[in-house]
């Protein structure tokens, strides 16, 4: 089953699976879409709260250097736990994944761009493959 997640819930949304992550938390993000709509401080707050209880966070980044330099501190910091992976691929698919079976995604059609939660373990093994793809 897919759910369509209203624009005005996605950070809420987004945020309270974070909250709930047992092991990890694997993401994309685009550097110029940060650039220019930052993510507020609390959702890197909580990022950093689910590091220090021992949870893994992998990154993947998509956008060049010169964008992710402005990013310096933000989303590129050490960690033990936490893993960033910088391409230039545009091939771009905005997506949260916990624990490997909660996901959040972004499909974009002619009437915008749209956020949905899944369960589904097809849609989860497809981002899932997506996401190696570009890590290697």
């Amino acid at each position: 089953m897919i759910q369509e997640i209203e624009s005005g819930k996605i950070l809420e949304t987004a945020m309270g699976l974070v909250g709930s992550a047992q092991k990890s938390v694997r993401m994309t993000m685009q550097a110029e879409e940060e650039l220019q709509q930052p993510l507020p401080e609390e959702y890197f707050l909580l990022l950093n709260r689910k590091l220090n209880e021992g949870i893994e966070v992998e990154r993947v980044g998509f956008g060049n250097e010169q964008e992710f330099s402005k990013l310096t501190g933000r989303v590129l910091f050490e960690h033990p736990r936490y893993s960033f992976h910088r391409v230039s691929s545009s091939d771009y698919r905005r997506m949260l994944l916990i624990d490997g079976s909660k996901l959040m995604f972004a499909k974009s059609d002619s009437t915008g761009r749209h956020v949905y939660f899944t369960e589904d373990k097809d849609i989860i093994a497809d981002f899932k493959e997506y996401l190696t793809s570009h890590i290697g």
